[in-house]
């Protein structure tokens, strides 16, 4: 027999589980504006990765917002949007740094550097999302909530 815990572990893979299904089109998109980008452009590999990324969070966030988190969309878009943004740039930030170390230091080829940190951060992005979705994030963090 099941005990609750089970079952909301269960729920909890559940949404991670979608969470990275859902990713793969901002995925595939952040792949191919990269690959755009450097190989066609011949733009720098450093610039190409943080325009891919920008687009990545952008789709992904549309993406979310319809489908796993759908029951959040009576907050306002734009405030979401900068929410979602603003946090989910730190973990950028570090995808884009060791991105920049895998194919700078390591030589790895620029797809497989972003196609390894999607895989690495997938988990730790997904546990921002919720709650940047599920309005867990305060936009004032210094307030202090009284229970």
């Amino acid at each position: 027999m099941r005990s609750a815990r089970d079952f909301l572990h269960l729920i909890e893979f559940k949404k991670i589980s979608l969470f990275l299904i859902y990713g793969i089109p901002g995925l595939l998109v952040g792949l191919a504006a990269n690959f755009a980008l450097v190989e066609i452009l011949n733009a720098n590999y450093a610039l190409a990765y943080a325009i891919a990324l920008l687009l990545q969070v952008t789709i992904n966030f549309i993406v979310l917002r319809q489908s796993l988190f759908k029951e959040h969309k009576h907050n306002s878009v734009i405030r979401s949007y900068l929410l979602f943004l603003a946090g989910i740039s730190v973990f950028r930030i570090i995808d884009w740094l060791l991105y920049l170390f895998l194919v700078d230091r390591l030589a790895w080829n620029f797809l497989l550097a972003q196609m390894f940190n999607a895989a690495l951060f997938a988990v730790l992005k997904f546990h921002y999302s919720k709650r940047s979705f599920t309005g867990r994030l305060s936009s004032r963090p210094w307030k202090r909530r009284e229970f």
